[in-house]
């Protein structure tokens, strides 16, 4: 785990949060597609890991959203 300091300024907070919210969805989504490979796995736990996977990529996006709107600003 890497430390986040509060931004001196701010107004960064929001642009560092969209950034934490970001990196902590992107290793979440790839932590459920690595387990999902996990031979002899059972089906509905793929399928569960499946949305989960969705779920956080969908979340990367949005925080990558989040951050474009809150650096123009």
């Amino acid at each position: 785990e890497i430390p986040h300091p509060t931004p001196a300024d701010p107004r960064l907070r929001p642009a560092a949060e969209a950034l934490t919210r970001h990196r902590d969805a992107a290793e979440a989504a790839g932590e459920a597609a690595q387990a999902a490979r996990t031979p002899r796995i059972a089906p509905a736990t793929a399928y569960a890991l499946g949305v989960l996977h969705a779920d956080q990529r969908h979340e990367v996006e949005a925080a990558r959203f989040t951050f474009q709107q809150t650096w123009q600003s």
